[in-house]
């Protein structure tokens, strides 16, 4: 049943109409307010003029607000685990969005669930925003249903941003219809201000490899697992969080001298010191998961800015880039043999080689900027 909400209520932010008459307010709309890149695109379209508007729904996961990002709350899918529990909740929140919002506004939809309810719902022009392939998750029939259902959502909007190359190969090989825009989830330009940190380099030589953000793949922690019980010139250094489900493998690991913990961490503030202490970065994401094998995370970004060689797992897009710029390696870290080959292989005169081509590439490669993005927006 539809019921009024209590709401962190804010009000949009309000500044000059542009002289092309053109709409300037975006509503936003998310089922997943505590990831940090949806506070980034609302700052970032604030910081360029328009009127923004948040909503979304709570998932009882703790979000940190902004100037801009400050969500009204339209329901609770806390607990709803299934889709058949979401969208009704969804479809009752976004009919009460619809009720009281202009016509001409712009909405922005972040992921498929609420692309297919809106759709439902009305006709207004909108931007989609796809950063997991969310239908791989399932089986076929319901797959197929939904992907086709997800392109047909791709090329009704305004523009699709996809947050990586190989979202758009997977959706539609090499013929990539005009209005997608990818925007990879690059660093936010404001970490070119932060301080420069040296490398450190350990008194006892041993090679350090370090894993940031949330435990919650089985294959960060069987590369762990293998890497510490094998190779003790091998230290494991994790900064984030374990996922419930994840706790007891990890205290296992823990238990080794040459795994450190460090606990949570500051995004990016934190970022110069802890890539200054570690000469590989982890992000082997377990490619069980289709979406897995496609997506383009940010440690990839990391890694070229902070100029540290990164670990991937074999067989994905990331892969394929990770050799294409030369700035690191691959390997399937479920299988021993395989985390056991990379790592006597590793030597400190190729990881030289790996930080050069990395130093190579122009940091800014690494950071956002949108700027065509709002020309192309501005254009239609």
């Amino acid at each position: 049943m539809c019921t009024p909400n209590n709401t962190n209520h804010s009000d949009s932010h309000a500044h000059k109409e542009p002289e092309t008459g053109k709409p300037t307010k975006i509503i936003f709309i998310s089922d997943s307010l505590a990831d940090p890149r949806m506070s980034k695109r609302i700052e970032d379209f604030a910081n360029h003029g328009y009127d923004t508007e948040v909503y979304g729904f709570d998932r009882g996961i703790p979000y940190t607000t902004t100037t801009h990002y400050r969500p009204h709350i339209v329901g609770d899918i806390t607990g709803c685990t299934s889709y058949a529990k979401r969208l009704p909740v969804i479809r009752c929140g976004i009919k009460k969005i619809l009720a009281t919002k202009d016509a001409q506004a712009i909405y922005y939809i972040f992921g498929l669930q609420i692309a297919m309810v809106f759709r439902t719902l009305c006709r207004h022009r909108y931007i989609y925003e796809e950063a997991d392939l969310v239908h791989t998750y399932v089986s076929n029939p319901i797959k197929s249903i939904l992907e086709r259902i997800d392109k047909h959502i791709i090329r009704k909007s305004m523009l699709t941003v996809l947050t990586s190359e190989g979202f758009a190969r997977y959706h539609f090989g090499p013929k990539t219809p005009s209005n997608i825009y990818l925007i990879p989830n690059k660093l936010q330009h404001g970490i070119l201000g932060l301080p420069d940190m040296a490398k450190t380099r350990p008194e006892n030589g041993h090679l350090r490899i370090g894993f940031l953000g949330g435990v919650r793949y089985r294959s960060i922690i069987s590369f762990a697992k293998y890497a510490l019980k094998n190779h003790p010139h091998v230290e494991l250094h994790f900064h984030g969080r374990v996922a419930a489900g994840m706790q007891d493998d990890f205290d296992l690991l823990r238990k080794s001298p040459n795994c450190h913990v460090h606990g949570p961490f500051k995004n990016p503030d934190d970022l110069p010191r802890i890539y200054s202490g570690i000469d590989l970065v982890l992000s082997t994401y377990d490619i069980c998961y289709e979406n897995v094998r496609f997506a383009e995370p940010n440690k990839l970004y990391e890694s070229i800015f902070f100029r540290t060689p990164i670990i991937v797992s074999s067989g994905t897009f990331l892969a394929d880039k990770v050799h294409d710029l030369g700035i690191g390696y691959d390997v399937n870290a479920l299988d021993e043999s395989s985390v056991d080959r990379l790592l006597s292989a590793i030597t400190e005169e190729e990881l030289s080689i790996k930080r050069k081509a990395a130093g190579q590439i122009e940091k800014e490669y690494a950071t956002d900027n949108n700027e065509d993005f709002f020309l192309r927006l501005e254009s239609l």
